[in-house]
């Protein structure tokens, strides 16, 4: 049998791979509307709950929302980091090394499922249903992957078990044997 790249790989790893090959570009674009255009960015679906917060219950003025809206793209730049570092690693590890990048997908899920999570809660809160459903398909996504992450855990190595010693023989033969 040929010996590939993804020889080696536990699940846990396979499924934050296509967690971010949906998380980087979708996420990135996201934040990449914030940056070039912040009004228009932050008001996006990917953006919703958060931007509608910010201007109805905290009440910003306009530059204060234009400072949101770069801290969720910065917060989304992150997370995007996280997960192509983290598939970089993955990429580039051999084999006796797999679990190269396992700490930056630990921060990567967290603080995605932070924002995830509260962009569903405040979706939802203020009655966006198209945001809403987008948010909560993401926090699903991220949080079954974190669960497969914290149930996968490493097989250890089998513990060696001593052969039984041949009956009849006492512990003096077995000494001098």
């Amino acid at each position: 049998m040929a010996s590939t790249a993804f020889t080696g790989w536990r699940v846990a790893t396979a499924n934050a791979m296509l967690l971010a090959c949906y998380l980087v570009p979708a996420w990135a674009y996201a934040a990449w509307k914030i940056w070039i255009a912040p009004m228009r960015g932050v008001f996006d679906v990917a953006n919703l709950g958060p931007a509608i917060f910010a201007t109805n219950v905290l009440h910003l003025a306009p530059p204060n929302v234009l400072r949101f809206a770069m801290l969720v793209a910065l917060v989304k730049f992150t997370v995007v980091i996280f997960f192509m570092a983290f598939v970089v690693f993955s990429l580039s590890a051999r084999e006796d090394e797999r679990e190269e990048g396992r700490e930056l997908l630990h921060v990567g899920l967290a603080l995605a499922s932070g924002v995830a999570f509260a962009s569903t809660v405040l979706a939802w809160h203020f009655g966006e249903v198209e945001a809403l459903r987008l948010h909560a398909t993401e926090t699903l996504m991220i949080l079954s992957a974190a669960i497969v992450v914290i149930l996968d855990m490493p097989r250890a190595a089998p513990a060696a078990i001593p052969a039984p010693a041949p009956a009849g023989i006492g512990p003096e033969a077995r000494r001098a044997a």
